[in-house]
């Protein structure tokens, strides 16, 4: 499977080699287009992680009850309603 991954990787960059202009916020940039391809996957993937510990730190901190207001009334339950008490 490695070995697969590797060639895989080989025609990528192979096919990926032109010169292309990155511009960002406040700065351009000339480099490959393997490479820039290679900066989007490694931002997407730092942000994929650090909106995942956020979330799970949250749920930490809530209790693991959720978001306040969503109408669970905070317990897991069978979601379905009481009746009321007169």
């Amino acid at each position: 499977m490695l070995a697969v991954a590797v060639i895989y990787a080989i025609i990528f960059i192979s096919l990926n080699r032109t010169n292309v202009r990155i511009h960002f916020v406040f700065f351009t940039v000339t480099t490959r287009l393997w490479v820039g391809f290679l900066v989007c996957i490694g931002l997407g993937a730092l942000l994929g992680h650090a909106v995942g510990v956020y979330r799970r730190r949250r749920a930490t901190r809530d209790g693991g009850r959720g978001r306040a207001g969503s109408g669970s009334g905070g317990g897991g339950g069978s979601g379905g309603a009481t009746p009321a008490q007169p």
